[in-house]
């Protein structure tokens, strides 16, 4: 499943907002767990745990195994929005786009 949200802040609860906001409505059979860097906008992971009734995880430090979807997902985007992006020139409308070309095509 493929979800690209703009957000404009590294501050936690306004990431953690973001990301509810964008699956509050899909199915609860759809969203069994999260898993994050340790990055510190994801550290108020319990507003997600309490809004959507799943399972929030976090990778260890320098465990690379363990987060082998989210670094495939990551080359998958950089792909279409290279590091030289800026990202401030991207709207959500474009982002959701690009998530559902990503969603048609698995490669």
């Amino acid at each position: 499943m493929v979800f690209l949200i703009k957000n404009n802040s590294k501050h936690s609860k306004g990431v953690m907002e973001r990301i509810g906001n964008k699956f509050e409505n899909l199915p609860q059979q759809m969203l069994k767990s999260i898993t994050f860097d340790q990055g510190v906008e994801f550290a108020d992971y319990r507003y997600l745990e309490d809004k959507m009734s799943c399972n929030v995880y976090y990778c260890e430090t320098h465990s690379p195994w363990q987060k082998g979807s989210n670094e495939n997902m990551n080359g998958r985007i950089r792909r279409y929005l290279p590091k030289t992006t800026t990202i401030d020139n991207v709207t959500q409308k474009e982002l959701d786009l690009l998530a559902d070309k990503m969603r048609l095509y698995t490669n």
